[in-house]
């Protein structure tokens, strides 16, 4: 069984945000087991990588993705050895982007 976990912030400006978006890409990515994955063109900022998550003792995926004034942190969980876990990783990503633009757009 898989899991994802969304966390979701917004801010009145986009200049926070984005330093945000930094802040949390560097400390997932010093993780010492952790590798960038590619993500397709979502929002205005994107990040993918996978981190050995020793709490749970598997490895999991997480996509930062800034649309406009919002944040969103997905954790997709247990990344496994078959390769189809990265298009519904994708797929989720893809889905929150949207509508994480949908909701500024209204």
């Amino acid at each position: 069984m898989v899991h994802a976990l969304f966390t979701v912030w917004s801010c009145p400006r986009v200049a926070l945000v984005a330093k945000e978006f930094e802040e949390s890409r560097s400390g997932i990515a010093n993780n010492n087991r952790a590798t960038e994955i590619p993500l397709p063109e979502l929002g205005d900022q994107r990040a993918g990588i996978t981190h050995y998550n020793a709490d749970l003792e598997e490895t999991t995926a997480v996509a930062l993705l800034r649309v406009g004034t919002v944040l969103v942190e997905m954790e997709y969980a247990p990344v496994l050895d078959d390769p189809e876990w990265n298009t519904e990783f994708e797929q989720l990503a893809s889905m929150v982007a949207a509508r994480a633009q949908q909701v500024q757009n209204a």
